[in-house]
């Protein structure tokens, strides 16, 4: 007989899988981590292909040291926290928001929102829409946009040409902060609702998954009982015959009964 679970660890098992199957929003910090090394590297190659392979003037030294601290804070993590801990989603967007800061840096250095990058700004808020409540994709989506408004005023030059500056009319520049502004707002919302859909279907097959299980285990239990008590009470069955039962008589008493 296989003894029933007890009712509070039965209750506690939809919980148990739901946690399982996906948890709470937050992201792993191993995520972030390796997605800003990719940054790194490609931030590091475009810096130099433009200084070194373009020939272009830009404060290259000042660029490096934005990409050193981006750097820096990678190795700190890596050090000081466990690779594949899950972060709070305040931690986490302390983290996005950084990574937010210091490309409106590198851009202030290179050209404003006249840099070709400035869409990356998109990247940070997409992957708090994935992963992290609504109101930090929010907060993150607003400080995006406050960097991407400061910096369509306040910049250096573009790296180009000396003897050919680019000089971009005003209304273009408009024009770029205001597809930057939709991008934000649109693909982080679509992003979302992706994502929130996804999370309500697992919720969903999580729920009714559990008592299944239950049920087809109780219904085991219930088939193996009715099993055991329909061969104790078969017909067929019948116990020992009497002359098996008596025992055999000995050689004394044979001789006893020859001698009469």
């Amino acid at each position: 007989m296989v003894p029933a679970p007890p009712r509070h660890y039965t209750a506690a098992m939809p919980a148990l899988g739901l946690a399982q199957n996906h948890p709470r929003r937050n992201v792993r910090l191993d995520t972030l981590v390796r997605l800003r090394w990719l940054a790194i590297i490609g931030q590091t190659t475009a810096v130099l292909g433009v200084y070194y392979g373009l020939d272009f003037e830009l404060p290259i030294y000042a660029c490096l040291a934005v990409i050193a601290l981006a750097a820096w804070l990678n190795v700190a993590l890596r050090l000081r926290f466990h690779i594949t801990q899950r972060l709070d989603p305040d931690r986490a967007a302390w983290l996005l928001a950084f990574d937010i800061g210091e490309l409106a840096v590198l851009l202030f250095l290179t050209g404003g929102l006249q840099n070709p990058f400035a869409f990356l700004f998109l990247g940070p808020v997409l992957l708090s829409a994935t992963a992290l409540p609504p109101r930090f994709t929010l907060m993150l989506g607003g400080f995006a946009v406050a960097c991407a408004t400061v910096l369509v005023f306040v910049h250096y030059p573009l790296p180009w040409d000396s003897e050919d500056p680019l000089k971009l009319p005003p209304i273009y520049m408009m024009g770029v902060w205001l597809s930057i502004l939709l991008a934000i707002g649109f693909i982080g919302v679509y992003a979302w609702q992706i994502t929130e859909e996804s999370r309500q279907l697992a919720d969903a097959l999580a729920a009714t998954s559990s008592p299944a299980s239950s049920a087809a285990q109780r219904a085991g239990v219930f088939t193996v009982r009715v099993m055991a008590a329909s061969r104790r009470a078969a017909p067929g069955r019948r116990g020992p015959s009497p002359e098996r039962a008596l025992p055999a008589p000995s050689a004394r008493s044979r001789r006893r009964g020859r001698g009469r």
